[in-house]
This record gives C-alpha cells, structure tokens and sequence, in this order.
C-alpha cells in the first residue's frame, strides 16, 4: 500500500513539473512571438498578418524543441510527424482561443475573455501535447 502511495505521489509531482515547464516555455515562446512580430513589423515593415504569422512559426517551432528536451525530456529522434502533430494541436489552441474570447468578451469584457482563453488553451496544448506528441515520456 505505501508503495503503490510513493508511485503516485511520484507521477503527480513529475506531472507538476511538467506542467510548470510547460508555463515556463509558454512564456518563453510569447516573448519570440511578440519579438519577431515587433521587429519584423515595425522595423522591417512587414504586413501586419505576415509579421503576425512569422512570430507565431517561430514561436511554435522553439516551442516544440524546448518541449521536447526540456518539459517532456523526450530523447528519441526528430519526428516531423510529431512535429505536424504539435502544430496542430497549437492551431486548434488558436482556434480554442479566439471562440472563448468570441464567446465570453460581450459579456464578462475583453481582458477577462483572453485570460480565460489562456487558461483553457493552457489546459489544452498540455495535455494534448503530453498524450500525442510525447507521449513515451
């Protein structure tokens, strides 16, 4: 009983760890986004949804290499199948996103919207990404 108790407290806490690297990399990632966004927009004067969506490739492409050595510490080789696959799940994120701010800004206001949008796409990509991306780990 008391070990079966350890195996669970165990997989919780690395579970926990997971999750708080996950946050740390999502921070990590809106700051390349809104750089490479910053510059390639207001420097270079590049077109609004071409700068926005440079920023957004850049920031999913380091998400999914800090995910995958850090956050999820996966060791196996590169996989563009994982990669298409996490690309994915950060697309349907978006899509999560703009339909709770859709839903929610006429109502509780535009702030609280996005904040709930961050956390149900917080909750999303986590777990989507720990069930089809790396999931050995």
């Amino acid at each position: 009983m008391r070990k079966e108790y350890n195996t669970k407290v165990a997989m919780l806490t690395a579970l926990k760890n997971r999750f708080v690297r996950f946050c740390i990399v999502g921070a990590i990632n809106t700051g390349i986004d809104l750089a490479v966004f910053s510059v390639l927009f207001y420097a270079l004067h590049f077109g609004l949804l071409l700068a926005n969506s440079i920023g957004f490739i850049a920031a999913v492409i380091n998400s999914y290499l800090l995910n995958k050595i850090w956050t999820f510490e996966d060791v196996s080789a590169h996989s563009p199948r994982r990669m298409g696959m996490f690309v994915l799940i950060a697309l349907a994120g978006l899509g999560i996103s703009n339909l709770v701010v859709y839903l929610l800004a006429d109502s509780i206001g535009p702030l609280p919207a996005k904040l709930a949008a961050i956390a149900a796409v917080l909750v999303w990509n986590f777990g989507m990404t720990r069930k089809f991306v790396f999931s050995r780990s």
